[in-house]
């Protein structure tokens, strides 16, 4: 029984076309962060424009009523804190991820623990596996355990 080999041009095609979906996906998440970046602009131009609007018109003198109490300093100063703290955190596990250690977000999430990968790993080449392997999608990882 002969191997089933693709031939030189069905290789160039699929090489092809891994490169025109990789540069499609590309430019949509490019095309989406800019329609992403342009409607959080505008929500946030929204409110302070009603901001500045109000305060410049301050009907009834209602801007600042009679007896009005603002919030007392100590308290931003303990959001800023949280604030600060939970960005030290995000920096240091994002470290720790980077490093390749999962184990403490599965932790925190309550996820179980991932199996060891002692075999060998593989990515997936093409969009169609090759005749009696499992089924593949592009880019992500087969592997093999003893």
């Amino acid at each position: 029984m002969a191997s089933q080999v693709p031939a030189a041009p069905d290789v160039a095609r699929e090489a092809e076309e891994a490169g025109f979906y990789h540069e499609a996906t590309l430019n949509a998440a490019w095309t989406g962060t800019r329609l992403a970046i342009g409607a959080l602009m505008f929500l946030f131009a929204a409110f302070a424009f009603a901001y500045f609007y109000l305060r410049s018109l301050n009907s009834h003198q209602m801007w600042h009523p009679a007896g009005f109490k603002g919030p007392q300093q100590w308290a931003g100063a303990v959001v800023m804190g949280l604030i600060v703290v939970s960005a030290g955190v995000q920096t240091a596990a994002l470290q720790r991820i980077k490093a390749g250690t999962k184990s403490a977000w599965q932790a925190g999430a309550g996820v179980p623990p991932s199996p060891s990968r002692s075999g060998s790993c593989s990515t997936c080449p093409s969009t169609r596996p090759a005749p009696g392997s499992p089924a593949c999608s592009p880019g992500s990882i087969r592997c093999s355990r003893p």
